[in-house]
């Protein structure tokens, strides 16, 4: 794993963790809705269900809240481990950066305007900042 990798992990966490909370709404949309009775199809199951239509969007929203509640446990155990490694830096420009971009998940230019600096200062303390980090070796299973 590349130093970058490791870096990046908080905010890919953070992306999956987003896209199940958009599952989740979704979900719990379904799970407020009765479906009424469709007149104008062709009935094509003779067997018919005796369980609500909602019932499995409820237990669908269930599992993936559960989902959510452990990727976020996940989430802070990974964001102190990362902020940590920053802290080892000793230049506070370096850290600024590298916690803005890989914590808070700013862009280039967001961290231009708040730092007050420009593009290529951004980008130069990023690489110094990344080549004197020093990772953690992460163990393969």
């Amino acid at each position: 794993m590349t130093k970058i990798e490791y870096l990046s992990q908080v905010y890919k966490l953070q992306l999956k963790i987003d896209k199940k909370k958009i599952r989740a709404e979704e979900y719990e949309r379904l799970s407020m809705s009765i479906p009424g009775p469709n007149y104008d199809q062709p009935v094509v199951d003779k067997t018919r269900s005796l369980e609500a239509p909602f019932v499995k969007w409820i237990g669908k929203l269930i599992d993936i809240q559960k989902e959510i509640e452990e990727l976020e446990k996940k989430l802070d155990v990974l964001k102190a481990e990362v902020i940590g490694v920053i802290e080892t830096l000793e230049n506070e420009d370096y850290k600024n950066v590298l916690a803005l971009r890989y914590i808070s998940g700013f862009t280039w230019t967001d961290i231009c305007e708040k730092l007050y600096i420009s593009r290529a200062t951004v980008h130069r303390w990023h690489d110094k900042a990344v080549e004197i980090l020093v990772i953690p070796k992460i163990e393969t299973q």
